[in-house]
């Protein structure tokens, strides 16, 4: 249930970012491109949990390959997103625009 509200949350940081001009920046863009990449990550975890309520131990690794795949490149486009959020900041700060 903590997922959902993650996901909501993500959602609304998207719809915001999309919808004030003033968070039209770099860095905002960004923590926008990662909420999404954790949508996608988050959304994987319902085929886990729909498993273990269904009382299926095993399933096929075909099966389980292309479930979890959107998953794992929205955790790998969240990492690199974060990697260019920390970038961004970083020049930010060593280089402030006066």
């Amino acid at each position: 249930m903590i997922g959902y509200f993650g996901v909501l949350s993500n959602i609304a940081l998207i719809y915001t970012t999309i919808r004030a001009r003033s968070l039209h920046g770099t860095c905002n863009w960004l923590l926008a491109l990662a909420a999404a990449s954790d949508v996608v990550h988050q959304a994987g975890h319902v085929f886990p949990m729909y498993n273990v309520v269904s009382g299926r131990n095993f399933i096929e690794l075909r099966t389980c390959f292309f479930l979890q795949l959107a998953s794992l490149t929205g955790l790998s486009m969240m990492i690199a997103a974060m990697v260019f959020i920390a970038l961004v900041r970083l020049a930010s700060v060593l280089f402030p625009i006066v």
